[in-house]
């Protein structure tokens, strides 16, 4: 039998908080986003008032009609459709072509009909192993070449982030991307445009007329400058001009980045 909720999220299991003031008025179990983790509003904030934000813990929060795992990653889908409620009032999903931003895992097996998802909050970012991820819209695919998206933020001083995988997701909408001047290849970098080459991807990928998904294998990185990788965030670039079409702006790129955090005890 599935639940309905009457808020984005409740919790299910005790947890850690941080203050959070909002810039817009937040709901009592509002799910969002701040400086790469996601919470849960404790209470209502008002716009600009110091609130407080559950990051830590389990909750049950609104799901979509799909399936999981226990231990699956679970996004937000801000305008999903939650099984059993009103359509578009914003729902969890293991769908993550779908998703915002990344939640944490499931802790609980999740069927089409339960109506919720039990979810440990940022269990992504725990342990050795880390898990990012970034939605881009059409319009930050087409501007890659000009403006480099953020996958994985820089770790801190003396720190290196050591990529282990990569898993991109192509959401394909109503017209195909144009690669103006072949080869236009996506690349996986450290720090910006022509940074220290963690993988490449083909831009027939991106420009294909389906939804698919590539998994770029990591390169050998061999003799580069400890510089250009210690405290560096790791970036997606277009290592050729900017991609045009999609007119209507419907494709979408979502980007699944492992990695773990090394100390380089170079300082």
């Amino acid at each position: 039998m599935s639940e309905k909720l009457n808020s984005e999220a409740q919790n299910y299991q005790e947890g850690g908080s941080l203050d959070y003031t909002p810039t817009a008025a937040r709901t009592a179990g509002q799910i969002v986003q701040v400086g790469g983790q996601a919470g849960m509003c404790a209470t209502a904030i008002a716009a600009n008032v110091k609130g407080s934000l559950r990051v830590q813990g389990i909750i049950k929060g609104r799901a979509a009609a799909v399936t999981g795992n226990d231990g699956d990653l679970v996004g937000w889908d801000e305008d999903g459709d939650p099984y059993g409620d009103t359509a578009g009032l914003g729902a969890l999903t293991t769908e993550l072509r779908n998703a915002d931003f990344l939640v944490g895992r499931l802790r609980k097996v999740l069927t089409a009909t339960d109506g919720v998802a039990i979810v440990e909050l940022n269990a992504h970012l725990k342990g050795t192993i880390k898990t990012a991820m970034v939605k881009l819209t059409a319009a930050e695919i087409k501007l890659l070449a000009t403006t480099q998206q953020t996958l994985v933020a820089a770790p801190g001083a003396d720190k290196i982030n050591q990529v282990l995988g990569v898993q991109m997701i192509l959401n394909y909408g109503s017209e195909v991307l144009a690669e103006p001047t072949a080869p236009d290849d996506l690349e996986v970098v450290y720090d910006a445009a022509g940074g220290t080459s963690i993988a490449d991807v083909i831009g027939d990928f991106v420009i294909g007329s389906a939804d698919a998904i590539a998994q770029p294998q990591i390169k050998n990185i061999a003799g580069a400058a400890a510089s250009t990788m210690v405290n560096k965030a790791v970036v997606l670039d277009n290592n050729g001009t900017d991609y045009t079409g999609n007119a209507t702006g419907d494709t979408t790129l979502t980007v699944i980045t492992t990695y773990v955090i090394n100390n380089a005890r170079l300082a």
